[in-house]
């Protein structure tokens, strides 16, 4: 039997600080945050993946693993809608070296017979999830300070559903040089 991943994707890692920095921002309480060792920035969103094609994708991302400037944090949001939230999230500026980043993929993806999002790619880290039916809260959406946010690598990520919440296994990994 061939092994797959399920609900795979390739994202940034922050830097452990970074991700402090991140889990320490207020969520709102009708959400369930994320626990911070699992904060990404997702570039791509693949679904399941055969061994070939996480091996084929491992194998490729140190020549996808260029050097990225700090992201400057944009603010928060609710997506889709602070009235009918799924996650809580925080965005940050695209720089032109992010952006080319997500653009070299797209072709190895396709090589690949995996997906390609059709949407603009918004960079952001999702802090918390909400369930079914709640509604965000003003203090989900307070104004934040200004930081930046450091990236280390360049990942391939598996979701696993734990009691707690879902979880991600990193299954592949490219440190990234500072900009």
């Amino acid at each position: 039997m061939t092994t797959t991943w399920q609900r795979c994707f390739i994202a940034l890692t922050p830097s452990a600080a970074t991700r402090g920095r991140l889990a320490a921002l207020a969520t709102s309480p009708k959400a369930r945050a994320v626990a911070a060792q699992d904060l990404h920035l997702t570039l791509a969103f693949l679904g399941v993946l055969t061994r070939a094609q996480a091996t084929t994708l491992a194998q490729a991302l140190p020549g996808l693993a260029a050097p990225l400037p700090p992201l400057a944090f944009a603010g928060m949001e609710c997506w889709p809608h602070p009235q009918r939230p799924r996650v809580q999230v925080a965005t940050f500026a695209l720089p032109d070296e992010l952006y080319a980043v997500v653009q070299r993929l797209h072709p190895l993806l396709i090589s690949l017979g995996l997906p390609i999002d059709s949407r603009p790619f918004r960079p952001h880290v999702t802090l918390a999830r909400f369930q079914h039916g709640s509604a965000a809260t003003d203090q989900a959406l307070q104004p934040t300070p200004h930081f930046e946010a450091y990236v280390e690598a360049l990942s391939l990520y598996a979701r696993a559903i734990e009691p707690d919440g879902p979880r991600y296994a990193m299954l592949a990994t490219a440190p990234l040089a500072r900009a």
